[in-house]
């Protein structure tokens, strides 16, 4: 019997994490970066949505009203 408190899912580690943000610098697949580091192949996009941000892109003026 499953306690309440038990969880199917296992939070990422800083290592995987980084593990994550080199692999997405060099290029590498989701799929490659999930088989490298063990985990769900869901894991690796939903940290991604979750923690991504967007450079500006170019120089960005103020915007006035």
């Amino acid at each position: 019997m499953k306690k309440s408190n038990d969880k199917k899912y296992s939070h990422l580690t800083y290592n995987n994490r980084s593990i994550i943000h080199e692999f997405l610098n060099y290029g590498y697949s989701f799929t490659a970066i999930v088989n490298s580091i063990h985990k769900d192949r869901r894991t690796v996009p939903k940290e991604v949505r979750a923690h991504r941000f967007i450079k500006p892109f170019g120089k960005h003026k103020a915007i006035s009203n």
